[in-house]
Formats: structure tokens, C-alpha cells, sequence
């Protein structure tokens, strides 16, 4: 191998490997794989892809992004489950998921904020600038339509946000005769626009007509199944909370369909399992511990969470809260 050509391939494999992000052209991939305030179901570019995007770098002591997040949390109230997806990525190496949380609950902040510090697997690298807290807009063909620290980015989201037509769908137009059953299921009741896309297919519909019905049937079943691996991944760890949750979930969703009736029977099913029992209420009071002992000192807190371990012994609530008082013990704040 040439001198010349040793060079070429060094200074390729030295180039940066994450994609730039430049207005107009696609978005980067990022995911969420690592600790986060407000998890959601969506977490990566590629589930949320056909919406509305907005990633917001912010941090907890840092005040002007702290009005940013109040601004978009007001968004994330408006259009949340109508096509917005929100990642506020929190930035520098100062606080963890814990001092995240207790923002969060103190501020009634609820979108989801990963924690991108302290070398988190969660991967918005190719949005980061380093001392620079950057606002991404990425519109419904996946493409960035704002990035910058400031200024305009409410009037793009908002542009953008207008362009979703049927929230869920991930299509924008369907045949007139279709147009129902893409309202309800935009409108989050899946199980009757499955339901009205079945009985249009049974109907007179010409090749336009059927690929919609069928296309709104299958978007149905993909969400289910999304869905049901929540729940069963949640059932594994015995997070009963979660899955009473998503299972009640599923019977609003998918109203008046076998799933909604399934879901019902499970969660009676459950509900009667003594061992179930056990778990949710220690889960519940876990729950109630950590939420009571927020603003307390670290010490305090510690003990509080040992404490509640050596009550429920066995339980999996036990074992969360002993994992959070090792990571508190050993959170330099």
C-alpha cells in the first residue's frame, strides 16, 4: 500500500461516523436505550418518523433553557397523541436521572427528557454541540426543518404540526370512503377505525379504497403489537403498576374488538393473583416513598429506600428500590 493511499484511509477512519444535521436534509438516527424522566413508548427516529419531531438540549440548572422547557411542555400539552413526539435531551456532566426526576415532578414537567451525560447509551450524539444547547424541528418525511439554539423554531413545530393529518396513521390522505375510520384512529380509537376499515373493505371500494382499509387494519395490528410487547416486558419484570396501566389502555384503544375483551380478562386475571397483589402494592408504596422523599438530603433518602427494601422483602419493588439507593449512594450531587 502507496505512502499516499495509508494517509487516504487513516484520515477516513478518523472522520466523525455520526451524520451532520443540516436543515432540509434527513434527519440523523438517534434513540433512547438509557436512563430517562417520563419514558414514552415511541424512541427512536425511526418509530416516531411521520410525525413531528422536537429535540430540545436543556439542563436543570441551566436558566434559559429551563423557560425553553416550560414552553414546550405547554406544546407537549396541546399536542401530545396529536403528531408531536418531544426528546428534551438533557445535557453536561453535572446531575443524573435522579435530579432530572425531581425537576421534573417539582416543575410538572412530563415529556420525556433522556439523559445524555456520563456516557449514556442514549444516542442523540449527532445533535449535540458542545457548550451550545441546540432546538431540532424534524418534520413528517423525517427531514431537519429547524436546527438552531434560538428563535423561530415554535412557528416551524407549529407549520410542521399542521401537516399531520391523521395523528397515529402516518398517512396524510385517504379515499373519501375511508375518511372515518382515519379520524377515529387519528383520534387514538384504533379498535373502530380497524373496525369501520373492515367494514369499507367488505364494500364496493376500488384499488385506492382497499390498499387505504387495508393499510389502516395493518397500522392497527402494528400498534397492538408494539403494545403487547410493553406489556409482556413489564409482566417479566413485575411492574404491575405499568401493566394494569397499558392493559386498561388497550380497552380504551381498542373498544369494542377482541383485544379490548382479552385485555378486561387479563387484567381480572391478574387482579386475582395473590402473588400479583403483593407485588402491585409494594410497587405502589415504592412508588409513594420515592415521591415523598424528593427534595430530601441523599442520606435520608438512602435510608428511606433500605428501609423499604428490608419491608417487602422478595418483592420486585425490594430490588428497584435497593438499585436506587446504590445509585443515589454513589451520585456525586
Amino acid at each position: 500500500m502507496s505512502k499516499t493511499v495509508l494517509i487516504a484511509v487513516v484520515c477516513l477512519l478518523a472522520a466523525p461516523l455520526v451524520a451532520e444535521v443540516t436543515v432540509g436534509k434527513p434527519a440523523p438516527f438517534f434513540k433512547v436505550d438509557g436512563d430517562c424522566a417520563n419514558p414514552v413508548e415511541l424512541k427512536t427516529l425511526t418509530e416516531c418518523k411521520g410525525e413531528v419531531i422536537l429535540l430540545v438540549d436543556w439542563h436543570v440548572r441551566d436558566i434559559p433553557t429551563q423557560k425553553i422547557i416550560k414552553q414546550v411542555q405547554g406544546l407537549w400539552d396541546k399536542y401530545r397523541g396529536k403528531g408531536l413526539h418531544v426528546f428534551a435531551t438533557h445535557r453536561l456532566n453535572m446531575e443524573r436521572i435522579d435530579a432530572v426526576e425531581d425537576y421534573c415532578v417539582k416543575n410538572k414537567i412530563t415529556l420525556c427528557s433522556p439523559i445524555c451525560a456520563f456516557g449514556e447509551t442514549n444516542d442523540f450524539d449527532a445533535y449535540f454541540v458542545k457548550d451550545k444547547m441546540y432546538i431540532t424541528v424534524i418534520d413528517i418525511d423525517g427531514k431537519v426543518a429547524y436546527y438552531n439554539t434560538s428563535g423561530g423554531w415554535q412557528t416551524v413545530l407549529e407549520t410542521e404540526l399542521k401537516k399531520v393529518v391523521y395523528p397515529n396513521l402516518l398517512r396524510q390522505a385517504v379515499v373519501k370512503p375511508l375518511e372515518s375510520a382515519a379520524v377515529n384512529f387519528g383520534l387514538g380509537f384504533f379498535g373502530k377505525g380497524m373496525n369501520l376499515a373492515r367494514t369499507a373493505l367488505e364494500g364496493e371500494l376500488d384499488a385506492a379504497g382497499k390498499d387505504d382499509a387495508r393499510y389502516i387494519i395493518k397500522r392497527g395490528e402494528e400498534i397492538l403489537e408494539r403494545k403487547r410487547k410493553r406489556i409482556e416486558k413489564e409482566k417479566e419484570r413485575r411492574h404491575y403498576v405499568q401493566v394494569f396501566e397499558w392493559l386498561e389502555e388497550l380497552t380504551r384503544a381498542f373498544k369494542d374488538t377482541e383485544v379490548a375483551t382479552a385485555a378486561e380478562k387479563e387484567i381480572k386475571t391478574l387482579k386475582d393473583d395473590k402473588k400479583v397483589k403483593e407485588e402491585l402494592k409494594a410497587q405502589e408504596s415504592l412508588i409513594y416513598v420515592i415521591n415523598g422523599a424528593r427534595g430530601k438530603g441523599k442520606a435520608q433518602r438512602v435510608n428511606t429506600l433500605r428501609t423499604f427494601a428490608k419491608n417487602f422483602p422478595g418483592t420486585r419493588a425490594a430490588d428497584d428500590a435497593e438499585e436506587l439507593a446504590t445509585r443515589l449512594e454513589n451520585a456525586e450531587y
